[in-house]
């Protein structure tokens, strides 16, 4: 059993069942030659270098897409098989679980409360603010250094931005294959990979 207080899940992907569309685009991608794309989508993602203009353009699209996604997604929340015994868990042990996803805030806790998970969570963070900065603040809401909350966290996710967001903050990462499999997570060096979300921590 890993020996952590804190734990950073994805949403989409990871506790939700949503954005079918999106999910079977970024197989097709990862599956493909289209590197540019994926460079352009992942590690540019963590690169703290923007121009103000790339930025703002670069958050135009991301928004866009997001919202794209949510529309033509199913609306009913659908939550990911032994999701709900998992959080259980977690709250039983005394983890605070925080959220971090490129959907809106209100979006998410909506679902959430739909689904009755939403008691189990101390912070939702979405698009709202970039998910690269989501790790800082969550630190930064329990008044914590953030080497010392990345020390005693763990991320969970299903997309290689979650494994290479939890790599640049020195978390340790746990890759679920909802999205993609196990060979193409593997690539991105996840600290653990699962198939089912029971068997993470």
């Amino acid at each position: 059993m890993l020996n952590f207080r804190f734990i950073i899940l994805d949403v989409d992907g990871t506790i939700f069942d949503s954005k079918k569309m999106y999910r079977k685009i970024l197989r097709w991608i990862l599956k493909s030659n289209l590197n540019f794309l994926l460079n352009q989508f992942y590690f540019n993602e963590l690169k703290e270098n923007h121009s103000k203009l790339t930025y703002k353009l670069k958050k135009k699209i991301d928004n866009l897409m997001c919202v794209f996604f949510e529309k033509i997604d199913i609306q009913t929340p659908e939550i990911f098989q032994e999701m709900r015994t998992f959080l259980k868990r977690l709250n039983q042990r005394k983890i605070k679980i925080f959220a971090s996803t490129n959907s809106s805030v209100i979006k998410t806790e909506e679902k959430m409360k739909q689904t009755d998970i939403l008691k189990f969570f101390e912070l939702v963070l979405g698009r709202e603010s970039s998910k690269i900065n989501h790790v800082s603040l969550f630190a930064k809401h329990l008044n914590m250094d953030l080497k010392e909350f990345c020390d005693k966290t763990i991320y969970v996710g299903d997309e290689p931005i979650d494994i290479l967001l939890a790599k640049k903050n020195k978390i340790y990462s746990i890759g679920v294959t909802n999205t993609i499999g196990n060979e193409l997570l593997k690539k991105f060096g996840p600290d653990k990979i699962v198939k089912n979300i029971i068997k993470a921590c």
